[in-house]
């Protein structure tokens, strides 16, 4: 219980960070996750991103994308997460 509890003091509050940083917190969480579940099992968890074709066509967006494209390559070159984006109802291999 204390460490749920202290763990309450170290959110961040909504002018500390934006939504890409979340998002990259999210991806640090998924990735620590990945790793307990190929030592557990033996076997890799697969990422797969839906309706990538809905992201906006601006700065956040492409950042977004950028963000995704780094994660995905580096999970794909270790082995940890092999990532798929699904694009139009169609499951395509991302590296």
């Amino acid at each position: 219980m204390e460490d749920y509890i202290g763990s309450l003091f170290s959110i961040r509050g909504p002018r500390d960070t934006t939504a890409l940083l979340d998002i990259e917190r999210a991806f640090n969480k998924l990735e620590k996750v990945a790793i307990r579940r190929r030592h557990r099992d033996g076997k890799p968890l697969v990422l797969i991103i839906n309706a990538m074709h809905l992201l906006r066509d601006d700065d956040d967006g492409r950042d977004l994308l950028e963000l995704v494209q780094q994660r995905a390559e580096s999970w794909a070159a270790s082995g940890q997460v092999p990532p798929g984006v699904v694009h139009w109802g169609i499951l395509m291999n991302v590296c």
